[in-house]
């Protein structure tokens, strides 16, 4: 099933001169280097995605493989606390795959075979060791542990590294302070096999956020490399998700 993998690791290396972002700004925000020598962790975890309902529209997605090479289209709308609703589609714009996930509960649209996938986030962590409460980190945000023991950090040279473990995942952070957003992040856990690592860049200011234009994730089981290249998004977002499972497709179980 890599189709669910490449979608849960969205990772992204291209250019982001084009990107176009609703009610955001155009010019990019840039680090000016001035080291910071105290953060606090609550104004970062503030900045996340994930803390609103958003919308892509449009994004370029590249995954490279074993294989080679393969290229397509995605968006994604998020419903706050933690839904989400994926389309993978084909260079000419034909849906591969649609993707539920919530708190409990994975489904998948596989158009090509006609097959609807099905199973919880705990057959999630199994197959691919991902599971729900992780995907906010494929989008840069900062998700702490449970209890923070310090709220300040003290940053050296304007980044900070911070360790944190989410749903049995040790996540290593670095930091921007300048920004207060994850700039890059190293994911591993007993069921991931290699660490899985995340690059983040191409910041674009989206209402009082910053939200990653380019995102790039490497090493997740057979896959070496995901992209992303965000190129719509709307943010905050009203709408809502419908998931319509596939008509006489073949239910099979996600094990």
């Amino acid at each position: 099933m890599p189709k669910i993998a490449l979608i849960l690791v969205i990772g992204y290396s291209l250019l982001t001169s084009c990107l176009v972002f609703k009610n955001a700004e155009k010019t990019e925000i840039e680090n000016s280097g001035k080291s910071f020598s105290e953060i606090d962790l609550e104004k970062i975890e503030d900045k996340n995605i994930t803390k609103q309902n958003f919308f892509i529209s449009k994004a370029d997605i590249e995954i490279t493989g074993s294989e080679g090479t393969q290229k397509g289209l995605l968006n994604l709308k998020y419903i706050f606390p933690g839904e989400y609703l994926l389309s993978l589609k084909s260079r000419t714009g034909i849906e591969v795959a649609r993707i539920y996930i919530s708190r409990d509960t994975v489904l998948v649209n596989d158009r090509i075979n006609r097959r609807l996938y099905y199973g919880s986030n705990e057959d999630l962590f199994k197959k691919y060791g991902l599971d729900q409460s992780i995907i906010p980190i494929l989008f840069g945000d900062f998700v702490p542990d449970d209890y923070i023991n310090e709220k300040f950090e003290v940053c050296m040279n304007g980044t900070l590294e911070k360790e944190s473990n989410v749903g049995g995942t040790k996540i290593h952070y670095i930091l921007d302070c300048k920004r207060l957003k994850v700039v890059s992040a190293v994911a591993q856990g007993e069921e991931m096999g290699e660490p899985i690592k995340l690059n983040f860049s191409g910041f674009k200011k989206v209402e009082k956020t910053l939200i990653p234009g380019v995102i790039e994730i490497r090493s997740i089981r057979k896959i070496n490399r995901i992209s992303l290249k965000i190129r719509k998004l709307e943010y905050p977002w009203e709408g809502s998700i419908n998931f319509v499972p596939g008509l006489k497709y073949d239910a099979i179980p996600l094990k």
